[in-house]
């Protein structure tokens, strides 16, 4: 059986989590794929069949591991949906028997990608780190400002995200203006957020310029 995460003891009643790391914790090996969400799954219908709870999160990850480590369109993602898919045709058997109300959300979209855009190493070539602080959303980003500063700083800064993308030929698909947060509904306080052209993601990392 494999060794229980001790941090777990902090979300909830110990004895509980115990009866039922005793019951399921034999289908555990440690936080891999597909048994953590197989563990999850057998806790999840025993709390409900037993505990009759008011109101019971449940979150799977199972298809999100996949798709991270294979791609979104492989045959593990393909087959982690199936094994989705069971998973609440369980959950709803069981919870509507009991008269519950179900309501099931994703927490993001996914895309392949097959290169990161380094803008630190850029900012920092520049020497624009002084003036800002940039990060990462994977696919997007932000770019803050580390204090208040001149009118042209922020042009200097605004240009040579402009100049990275002409020379990274297009890596960036748009660049966003404080101004366009209304819209949009992203941090009012970045600067600028960047979204990446398809096939790209942002990574935080200063790379080393060759």
């Amino acid at each position: 059986m494999a060794k229980p995460d001790n941090s777990l003891s902090f979300a909830g009643s110990k004895l509980f989590q115990l009866s039922i790391y005793k019951k399921y914790g034999k289908l555990l090996d440690g936080l891999k794929q597909p048994n953590l969400d197989d563990f999850v799954l057998e806790s999840t219908l025993f709390t409900l069949k037993n505990k009759e709870p008011n109101l019971l999160l449940v979150h799977f990850t199972d298809l999100d591991t996949q798709k991270h480590i294979y791609g979104t369109k492989s045959e593990n993602a393909t087959k982690a949906i199936l094994r989705h898919e069971e998973r609440l045709k369980r959950i709803f058997e069981t919870a509507s028997n009991l008269g519950y109300k179900i309501v099931i959300l994703g927490d993001h979209g996914s895309l392949d990608v097959h290169s990161a855009i380094s803008i630190n190493s850029y900012l920092k070539e520049q020497k624009l780190l002084d003036y800002v602080y940039f990060k990462s959303c994977d696919g997007s980003a932000y770019i803050y400002l580390r204090r208040e500063v001149p009118i042209g700083i922020k042009d200097k800064i605004y240009h040579s995200i402009e100049d990275f993308n002409k020379q990274s030929k297009g890596t960036i698909e748009k660049i966003f203006l404080r101004s366009d947060y209304e819209k949009l509904g992203f941090d009012k306080k970045a600067f600028l957020m960047l979204e990446p052209s398809s096939g790209y993601c942002f990574t935080e990392k200063i790379l080393k310029i060759i």
